[in-house]
């Protein structure tokens, strides 16, 4: 009896072992792709609906609440951190099939500062638009510029960005809008710094990207009315 209680004991703390071994070499889901994972799962559940006004974009636009802000109920916030144009073209069917009223496109930190060159980037916005028109012709598009940086704080988040760059991006953008008859919605120059020619610094949270309310508020002003 007392074999076989140590044979037991043997063979379950094998298998301890195992578990623990295992469990430690398991790859390590990264905390961004938890993220993912739950903004996804409530898209699924949050469907747009018929008449929505839809913002799509990157993290800018993603980190506010524009229903909120704006005060339309029939708003929808569906920009992504590290979206690109190319993504947003593979899964933008599901929202074009509900029919919303508008789509509020900011594209261009992403695609460009991942090394995409920007003849091909304007190209892929081209892509973009196209579909969208094609699938849900109804739907108004409105087209806003990138907003600028201020290159010293933003090196870590973008570090081949520059403002030059970005009034590069603005300016290309805005022909494919006009070759596209869809609005272009130009609102940089309000968050720039007269002196530095750079994003100023009471538009930002201090890391020279990312925007604080005072420029949520304003860029709300801005685009308000085409609600």
């Amino acid at each position: 009896m007392k074999k076989l209680v140590l044979v037991l004991s043997l063979v379950l703390n094998v298998v301890l072992v195992a578990v623990c071994v295992y469990q430690m070499s398991r790859p390590k889901q990264k905390v961004k792709d938890m993220k993912m994972v739950h903004y996804f799962s409530l898209q699924d559940r949050m469907l747009v609906q018929e008449g929505d006004v839809v913002f799509l974009g990157g993290e800018r636009m993603a980190l506010c609440n524009w229903m909120e802000l704006t005060g339309n109920c029939h708003v929808r916030n569906r920009a992504l951190p590290g979206n690109t144009v190319k993504r947003e073209l593979h899964g933008i069917d599901e929202i074009l099939n509900s029919n919303p009223s508008k789509l509020v496109l900011q594209f261009g930190f992403d695609d460009v500062a991942g090394g995409l060159a920007v003849d091909t980037f304007v190209s892929d916005y081209g892509k973009l638009i196209g579909h969208i028109k094609e699938i849900s012709p109804q739907t108004e598009i409105l087209v806003m510029s990138l907003l600028p940086i201020d290159e010293v704080y933003s090196k870590s988040l973008y570090p081949d960005m520059t403002n030059e760059m970005v009034s590069m991006i603005n300016g290309r953008v805005k022909k494919l809008t006009e070759e596209e008859a869809v609005t272009f919605v130009n609102i940089d120059g309000d968050f720039l710094d007269s002196k530095t020619g750079a994003l100023d610094a009471v538009y930002t949270t201090g890391d020279g990207f990312h925007l604080n309310s005072n420029a949520y508020f304003i860029w709300k002003d801005r685009i308000v009315s085409f609600f």
